[in-house]
């Protein structure tokens, strides 16, 4: 993924509570988003943080590595499979 269009790259360790909207439902937190070893999510024109919403911007989530931890792309480009490897 170019570097310009990276917005930020987030471990769950650091930030795992933040909260999503995406068009036509309501504010989320992440963690209710259950994904499985290797599995990857792509949300597009999606707002973070429910308090002081940014966005809109594309989310990439990936659930990585032996211990499963998840992962984050926030980007204002596309997210796709490819950007986790």
């Amino acid at each position: 993924m170019p570097v310009n269009s990276l917005v930020g790259i987030i471990a769950s360790a650091l930030l795992s509570d933040f909260w999503i909207w995406r068009p036509g439902n309501r504010w989320c937190p992440v963690i209710d988003f259950h994904l499985g070893l290797r599995q990857a999510l792509l949300l597009q024109n999606v707002r973070i943080h429910k308090t002081n919403p940014y966005g809109p911007v594309n989310l990439a989530l990936e659930c990585v590595g032996v211990s499963g931890e998840l992962w984050y792309i926030v980007s204002n480009e596309a997210t796709t499979p490819y950007d986790f490897s």
